[in-house]
């Protein structure tokens, strides 16, 4: 009898782990969901602020500049807006490197984001410059080339320098 009610002990026991385990897979289950929730919602606000855009005062202008650096080809470009966000005109240039390099003076040098950005950078102001815009806010964000162009030098080596420092 004893060998029968240790068997029904033992099932009742691997009854109460299975439910245990159920238990423990539901919260782990819902963990594995909020985590998921937490990163959707993160992304969501992470999109929601890259779609906000200060305006400028008015009577001025705003330039918005970006750069990319893919497939060995360089491409920056920018905006300029008005104080309503309304676009006034706008450029795009694109530069080929050899195998992610590019010619600065004459050192060659790897296209990194900040390099790029601060061809995009020269770019802008140049255009702006052509097409006489004199109240104009400038907007990038590559952290290098502003503090750079805030309080020079960021660092000696910035392989961006010579070309910050024509802007």
């Amino acid at each position: 009898m004893k060998h029968y009610g240790t068997q029904t002990n033992k099932k009742e026991e691997d009854k109460k782990e299975d439910e245990e385990d159920k238990k423990e897979d539901e919260v782990d289950k819902k963990e594995e969901q909020n985590k998921k929730k937490k990163e959707r919602n993160k992304k969501e606000e992470d999109k929601k602020k890259e779609l906000v855009w200060d305006v400028p005062d008015e009577n001025y202008l705003k330039l918005n500049l970006d750069a990319s650096f893919k497939n060995n080809t360089m491409t920056y470009g920018g905006v300029v807006r008005d104080s309503s966000g309304n676009g006034i005109k706008g450029f795009t240039k694109k530069h080929r490197t050899f195998l992610g390099y590019v010619r600065i003076g004459r050192r060659i040098v790897k296209a990194e984001a900040h390099l790029v950005e601060s061809y995009g950078l020269l770019a802008g102001m140049r255009f702006a410059g052509e097409e006489n815009y004199r109240l104009l806010i400038i907007h990038l964000d590559a952290k290098d080339n502003v503090g750079w162009l805030n309080e020079p030098p960021v660092k000696e080596s910035i392989t961006s320098k010579p070309i910050i420092e024509k802007c």
